[in-house]
């Protein structure tokens, strides 16, 4: 039986090698796990496409009208809101 953290680690050695990987930021915040992994991936000059399809609207007055947090939307090379531009977005064509 592998260690608990065995897929995880899997997980993470897979998305440092990868050309693109895909975030997933739908609902009312991504979760910090993912959030993390962004930037940390952005930080080591990874392709970041964020898959964002949620209507959240984050707004505290004129200055700040968004639909969602500037950190994650701006560490992303590209943002997908629907799952039929995802493959595109990610250097698949549709042909």
């Amino acid at each position: 039986m592998s260690p608990p953290c065995a897929g995880a680690e899997r997980n993470f050695r897979n998305a440092l090698t990868s050309e693109v990987v895909v975030t997933f930021g739908d609902g009312p915040d991504m979760n910090p796990e993912s959030a993390a992994l962004q930037g940390y991936l952005r930080a080591l000059g990874r392709e970041v496409v964020l898959y964002c399809s949620s209507t959240t609207h984050l707004y505290t007055g004129p200055e700040y009208g968004m639909r969602r947090n500037l950190m994650l939307m701006h560490s992303a090379d590209r943002t997908v809101t629907c799952l039929a531009d995802l493959a595109e977005a990610v250097g698949f064509s549709r042909s």
